[in-house]
């Protein structure tokens, strides 16, 4: 028997198993096959059809942010050269312009993206938990500790995520890729707002190079 054959046998079983002990399919598939980096995979057998008809489009974070808006909050990020009476000068000039406060706390969204199965790169915020602890919901950000140990970024620059079938709470300090449609929603929480919400398809661990996530950039 070669090896594809038994991978194969492997598959089947634990999807046969996981249907009879309604164990999440990515908790078994990535315990037995260590290449297969899924955390999570809907149950929602219609998200999953759309999954296979259509490539998700993989986006980055300043994609999700309106031109306009992107372009003031550029103006203002603070080049790593730049020297200390500068980065004072450069923070001062920003906490007086309002076009900067209204961009840094901006619902609007990039209307050309909804409704369209999307890939985004960034780390969980987990929000709200089910029976036995167990994920029901989080933000997705594009750095690490945003919303924790740094304040929350822009409203369009944070996307909230129901999870169908509970999840147990992924390792928050590593970036993950979420698949699923764009939609706006705004959703409030203490630790933010998103402008943005996911019907959820998939969760990978993150295994490229980082773009323009990963860094405090506001």
């Amino acid at each position: 028997m070669n090896k594809f054959t038994i991978a194969c046998c492997l598959t089947w079983s634990v999807a046969l198993l996981t249907w009879h002990f309604r164990v999440p399919l990515a908790d078994k598939l990535s315990a037995i096959i260590p290449s297969f980096n899924y955390v999570y995979v809907t149950s929602n057998e219609s998200l999953l059809v759309k999954y296979k008809q259509q490539d998700a489009t993989h986006l980055s974070w300043e994609q999700l942010m309106p031109v306009t808006e992107r372009q003031i909050i550029e103006k203002y990020q603070q080049p790593i050269a730049m020297n200390f009476a500068e980065q004072i000068l450069l923070s001062i000039n920003a906490s007086t312009d309002e076009t900067y406060r209204d961009a840094m706390f901006s619902t609007n969204v990039v209307e050309a993206l909804l409704g369209k199965q999307s890939a985004v790169s960034g780390f969980i915020v987990p929000l709200e938990l089910g029976s036995e602890q167990l994920l029901t919901s989080f933000f997705l950000v594009p750095y690490f500790g945003a919303c924790i140990h740094y304040p929350p970024p822009p409203p369009n620059q944070m996307i909230f995520v129901r999870v169908n079938s509970p999840m147990k709470i992924p390792d928050i300090n590593i970036a993950y890729t979420v698949i699923g449609v764009l939609k706006q929603s705004l959703y409030e929480d203490v630790l933010g707002t998103s402008a943005y919400q996911f019907d959820l398809i998939s969760i990978e661990q993150f295994t490229g190079q980082a773009d323009d996530f990963g860094q405090h950039a506001y």
